[in-house]
């Protein structure tokens, strides 16, 4: 790949790369992989990664796309806040999946989110995102009550009038049995953890006797 191409002085300065971004991480360079635990294989795959876009950059070629997943787990804060710059002033594209709301409010320039079957994007930090999600919302929810106030509407209408075989009144009936469904469809029966705005331990959420089911899974 890439090291076929380069000569023995880019050979050595990539391993002097490579052993700068182990020693960032807190590997040390002659470790076995297959030795390491679950938090140090983290790291060495997110070095690696970081590697191999600087090679990409050195040598001139197309920086590839840097998906990131999680990318802060098992770093301690120093750590966090030189990625953060790294990532910061990455020549390519970078894409995160990640919970830590620091570190989205202080590197991205744009938010995809994916709430109740439907995607939300905008080029906006984070910050400004919570905000504008907040908005939507409240309209939401004011459209929700609108809503609620119009299906109370026909059922008082449903009750104090006889049945009809009108197109007129059948038309009513059909209305609300739809508005009926719309306001069952909307209802949020989502789970909400709400956590403090700090960093936390390794233990954020401990759950008992907890279960989710996904049909007869």
């Amino acid at each position: 790949d890439v090291t076929a191409l380069m000569d023995a002085h880019g050979l050595w300065d990539l391993e002097h790369v490579a052993r700068g971004m182990l020693d960032r991480f807190g590997i040390a360079p002659d470790r076995v992989v297959g030795e390491l635990s679950g938090g140090q294989r983290m790291r060495v795959a997110l070095a690696r990664a970081l590697v191999h876009s600087d090679v990409a950059a050195r040598t001139g070629d197309t920086v590839p796309l840097l998906v990131l997943d999680e990318p802060t787990n098992h770093l301690d804060v120093d750590v966090i806040e030189w990625l953060e710059g790294r990532i910061t002033s990455q020549r390519g594209a970078v894409v995160l999946v990640t919970h830590d709301r620091y570190l989205l409010d202080r590197v991205v320039t744009r938010i995809v989110e994916v709430v109740d079957g439907a995607l939300h994007t905008e080029h906006c930090s984070y910050a400004d995102y919570l905000a504008n999600r907040a908005e939507r919302a409240a309209q939401a929810a004011a459209r929700d009550h609108r809503r609620r106030q119009r299906v109370r509407a026909e059922l008082e209408w449903l009750q104090r009038s006889p049945p009809a075989r009108t197109s007129k009144s059948r038309a009513r009936i059909e209305r609300a049995r739809q508005l009926m469904d719309d306001a069952r469809a909307t209802t949020d029966r989502g789970v909400r953890i709400d956590l403090p705005a700090r960093r936390l331990g390794s233990k954020v959420a401990t759950l008992h006797n907890a279960g989710k089911r996904y049909g007869d899974r």
